[in-house]
């Protein structure tokens, strides 16, 4: 499974819609209920997935789905 798919399984999990559609280029708002509160929801998700943690400036540079998915893969590859 890559990157993309967990993070979307972790966006269905607070979302509560096994269905949702996500894509790299998909934004807060995107997607109906995305406030402060489901951000720190998917940041703590997405950490606890992939066993690492972000920083601030990490988490404030987030603009899309994809912006999330290079901040992993450069854990990852670190």
């Amino acid at each position: 499974m890559d990157i993309l798919e967990q993070i979307r399984l972790v966006l269905a999990d607070v979302f509560d819609d096994d269905e949702l559609a996500v894509t790299e280029e998909t934004t807060a708002e995107d997607i109906d209920g995305w406030d402060s509160f489901a951000q720190m929801q998917i940041i703590a998700g997405v950490e606890e997935t992939f066993d690492i943690h972000f920083t601030i400036e990490e988490v404030v540079g987030f603009k899309s789905v994809g912006d999330m998915v290079k901040t992993v893969e450069e854990h990852l590859e670190g």
